[in-house]
């Protein structure tokens, strides 16, 4: 914490006992230091500081993030790359809204796929993702169930990844027309059918898959890389790119059923290209999934992209237990259903060593939740994205996740060899997707039931115990005039400045209590 003579540009709300540690300086400095007094350090008690062991704050809220704008069942939010007037909304009954004009906002169907698409539950239009190239191009790609057959047989339930144009004279109208197949596939089940959609910074596809339905992976394909679309994360080159290479036919080889298309190729660095084994079983190679660039997920409902770091953060949805985040890479295998969290799952015969044996990639979750009532639980993970926008600077940096039952809304921060920092934020229940308004980097929320979209604001209401006002009620200084600092503060100075101008600086640090940090 610093306290200084001069406003700071990002005043960070953080938690810690006002006991443990205060720096008191007449400019902030965030430098690496060292303790610059001459002789042994002799430590006395401090009795005068007056600062509470949580400071209060404003907290936040959601406000309705674009008045006037009402929408069907909204899922998923997005923009084009590199626009900042226009936002793009799944609307899961099969709509594809645009949101033209972000500051006077009007709603325009972009894509109407009611008719060809199979809503109820977790079914439904579920993602969307526009290609890198789409201002020149046109292209962009949606997941969906739909019931489906070919002439003269039944529909049954299947799911299918498109590719659509834009109109050429009209950026908001889509062209219905212009559907191409990349992959479809017959889902037995009516729930865990994943869908999101988002181009990676390396200009691939990467689509969400959950484990197909049912409960306790009843179609067996959470660990399996040889079989369906299921249970992963794919990556996807759709321009088809030189050297990279074509996928492998699907099993069996009828559209009636499963088609996998020519209009997509697999990246040869994809980490199951070649294999020849899986979980220490034999697999042949020219039946297995290529596409998966992660394995071992049950529900992932949202992924996304840190756009600082490349990270892919992953919200998996739990069965009985626990709900799971993960931070996935190239290979990984997340362990359903060998696992729930951080216990055992449903199913045995997990091999010997898959925890700890390389080989088997296992990357477990960066932070778990029980099941259950609370300000710590919930009953269905909703993903979230890491905030990069700077006007909620307190959360810059932070992953922003919720959970769509119990409605707690959370940050978390990753530390390194410690269990992240996890703070309720507010309470919101029913939101089910998350993005960011393209002209700012604010936080917005899809709230499924009430038809809107939400934005993440701070709240207008303080709570809790403010800081001190001024320097002189802080109990640091005997003296402020002079700047001479109660008993129990030792001076220090730091290896190197950062640029300054030219304002004389003095610091002092202080362990109020001599018990601590012996």
């Amino acid at each position: 914490m610093a306290l200084h003579t001069r406003d700071c540009p990002h005043v960070w709300r953080m938690r810690y006992p006002a006991s443990v540690f205060l720096l008191v300086s007449l400019a902030t400095t965030w430098v690496a230091t060292r303790v610059a007094i001459a002789g042994p350090l002799t430590r006395v008690p401090n009795t005068t500081l007056q600062l509470p062991e949580v400071p209060g704050g404003f907290g936040y809220r959601f406000v309705d993030g674009f008045p006037g704008v009402t929408l069907d069942n909204p899922l998923a939010i997005t923009a084009p790359p590199g626009e900042t007037n226009r936002l793009f909304i799944v609307e899961q009954p099969g709509r594809i809204v645009v949101i033209t004009n972000l500051a006077i906002p009007t709603r325009t169907v972009f894509l109407d796929l009611t008719q060809t698409t199979l809503f109820g539950g977790e079914q439904g239009l579920l993602g969307l993702a526009f290609h890198p190239g789409f201002a020149t191009n046109g292209l962009f790609f949606t997941f969906r169930t739909l019931n489906w057959a070919p002439p003269g047989a039944s529909p049954i339930r299947h799911d299918r990844l498109s590719r659509f144009r834009v109109l050429p004279d009209n950026a908001n109208r889509a062209l219905p027309t212009s559907e191409t197949w990349l992959f479809q596939e017959i889902d037995d089940y009516v729930n865990h059918n994943g869908g999101d959609l988002h181009f990676g910074p390396d200009g691939y596809l990467y689509v969400s898959l959950g484990d197909e339905g049912g409960g306790n992976d009843s179609g067996n394909n959470s660990q399996r890389i040889d079989g369906d679309f299921f249970a992963g994360l794919l990556r996807l080159d759709v321009d088809r790119r030189p050297g990279n290479l074509p996928p492998n036919p699907h099993r069996p080889l009828t559209i009636s059923s499963n088609f996998v298309s020519n209009e997509y190729a697999i990246p040869a660095d994809n980490p199951f290209v070649g294999a020849v084994g899986f979980n220490g079983k034999a697999v042949n190679p020219t039946q297995v999934r290529t596409e998966f660039y992660a394995v071992g997920l049950r529900n992932p409902w949202r992924f996304s992209f840190d756009e600082a770091t490349a990270e892919i953060w992953i919200g998996d949805v739990g069965q009985d237990r626990w709900e799971n985040i993960f931070v996935t890479r190239k290979g990984a295998n997340h362990g359903w259903a060998f696992r729930e969290g951080n216990i055992a799952g449903p199913k045995s015969g997990m091999p010997t060593g898959f925890l700890t044996d390389p080989q088997f990639n296992y990357v477990p979750p960066v932070h778990t939740y029980p099941h259950g009532a609370g300000v710590d639980k919930g009953n269905s993970l909703t993903g979230g994205l890491v905030s990069r926008g700077a006007r909620l600077a307190q959360l810059f940096g932070a992953y922003v996740f919720a959970d769509y039952v119990s409605g707690n809304v959370w940050s978390l921060r990753r530390r390194d060899g410690a269990t992240p920092i996890v703070e309720r934020l507010l309470g919101k229940t029913g939101l089910s997707g998350f993005g960011v308004d393209p002209r700012n980097g604010d936080i917005l929320a899809a709230d499924l039931g009430g038809g809107r979209l939400l934005r993440l604001d701070y709240s207008p209401n303080f709570s809790g115990t403010p800081l001190p006002p001024t320097l002189a009620e802080t109990g640091a200084l005997a003296d402020t005039a002079s700047l001479v600092p109660t008993a129990g503060f030792v001076p220090y100075a730091v290896n190197q400045s950062f640029w300054s101008d030219g304002a004389e600086k003095r610091r002092w640090f202080c362990v109020p209590s001599t018990n601590d940090f012996l």
